[in-house]
């Protein structure tokens, strides 16, 4: 019986010094750029909310209606060169591009492709409409960036085109969704980093931020497990992420009318989000990801005239889900 109870209580040591070893292991995360390589993504985002208004003339009751957007990118990416510390010169180049955005009875299609740009309404069909040629500019050059091994994007060369087909619409934001910041160094399953990002209010929505600078998105990052995906050898991990800001004054992108004043504030505008990423560990690439995302935006606009004042405010509730894949 003692030998018994000697050899179990050695069965048990042994156990827990090998899992103490897999806990201590480690493994890097990082972008392993190859000049010349190139990578394909699709990017999908589907959302439905609602939008409400109050202060519109000759409606003295709330105004609210439903919102849903669907969108498609394909885009490709190319390692123009990497130096000595692994730090990538990276085109990306759109291929494809298509929306349908529906405000209550109001339904926009806009479809794009290195061939041209056309927006559809109903039975009419416009390829000349304000903001096409800033959609076509993204197919006729790339937007370049220098980014490191992290996933932190360095400098930005060239912008490529500014989306202005509809308001606060930037196809540059797409890019960057794909983007994520990737661990320092060796990390084991389980431990966690942070990334605090600083976004232009104003280049996001169209105008200038007058004195708020940017806001910051704080994101968490985990290392939840490394699996095998698809043939691969990826780490999975999950992210979850929040912005939120009150009380900031935006000026207006358009010169106002003479004689008239206008003031914007965002009372209120917080997003969180949460998603999964399975990033190849061996290529170094990205592969799949998944995130949702919530929107709460309060907005307050003034207009006055020498003689009135009109107030208009809106609330805006969103949720979203985007996926980017890698297509083989």
């Amino acid at each position: 019986m003692k030998a018994g109870r000697t050899a179990v209580l050695f069965l048990a040591c042994a156990a827990l010094a090998c899992a103490a070893a897999c806990a201590r292991k480690t493994v890097v995360i990082e972008h392993r750029y190859t000049k010349g390589e190139e990578l394909k993504y699709r990017l999908t985002t589907r959302g439905t909310g609602t939008t409400s208004m109050t202060g519109l003339p000759g409606h003295a009751a709330k105004a609210e209606m439903p919102i849903k957007m669907d969108m498609e990118l394909a885009y490709k990416t190319i390692v123009k060169s990497v130096d000595a510390q692994g730090t990538a010169e990276v085109e990306a180049f759109f291929e494809r591009f298509s929306s349908i955005n529906e405000s209550g009875a109001f339904k926009v299609h806009i479809e794009a492709d290195e061939k041209g740009a056309q927006i559809i309404q109903g039975e009419t069909v416009s390829k000349d409409a304000p903001g096409l040629d800033g959609l076509k500019a993204f197919f006729a050059k790339p937007m370049a960036f220098t980014m490191d091994k992290r996933g932190k994007v360095l400098s930005v060369a060239q912008p490529g085109g500014v989306g202005t087909i509809l308001p606060q619409m930037d196809l540059n934001i797409p890019l960057k969704q794909g983007q994520f910041l990737l661990p320092d160094g060796p990390i084991a399953v389980g431990r966690s980093w942070d990334e605090k990002r600083s976004i232009s209010l104003g280049e996001a929505m169209g105008g200038k931020a007058a004195g708020a600078g940017s806001l910051t998105l704080d994101t968490h990052y985990t290392l939840s497990r490394l699996v095998t995906r698809g043939g691969r050898s990826c780490a999975e991990i999950t992210l979850r992420g929040e912005m939120d800001l009150k009380d900031v004054a935006i000026a207006p992108s358009m010169p106002a009318a003479q004689g008239l004043q206008m003031k914007t504030v965002f009372d209120r505008l917080k997003q969180t989000m949460a998603g999964t990423i399975f990033f190849d560990i061996r290529k170094g690439c990205i592969v799949e990801m998944h995130v949702d995302t919530e929107q709460d935006i309060t907005m307050t606009m003034k207009m006055a005239k020498t003689d009135a004042e009109v107030k208009l405010s809106t609330v805006t509730k969103m949720k979203t889900g985007s996926d980017l894949k890698l297509v083989e």
